[in-house]
């Protein structure tokens, strides 16, 4: 079933690995979007005074929720530490390790 543009319809239903979303032939666009997207709400420049910190502490906060909302307990693989944080916020390239140990400190 297409969605009107001969596109097919995205399945919703059923739990799809990590590795199945980043070989989707579509992935590699789709993650330009959203990071275009990303960057024109949440970048220095799009805040009155540039408070871009204030986009990196939301941000930070969402890749908490993600991780452990999807943890396994028994597979160490999966669970949601200081590092992997520090990775993927890293990645995005508003914050340095020292700034996001601060800021969990502050949480904590």
């Amino acid at each position: 079933m297409g969605i009107g543009d001969g596109t097919q319809a995205i399945q919703t239903t059923g739990h799809r690995t990590v590795e199945e979303i980043l070989l989707h032939s579509h992935f590699p666009e789709a993650h330009a979007v959203y990071m275009a997207d990303h960057l024109k709400v949440y970048g220095m420049g799009a805040f009155p005074g540039h408070f871009g910190a204030d986009a990196g502490r939301v941000t930070t906060l969402a890749v908490i929720v993600c991780p452990h909302a999807r943890y396994v307990e028994d597979d160490r693989e999966t669970w949601p530490t200081l590092t992997r944080l520090k990775d993927v916020v890293i990645g995005f390239g508003f914050a340095s390790p020292r700034l996001i140990d601060d800021f969990v400190a502050r949480l904590v």
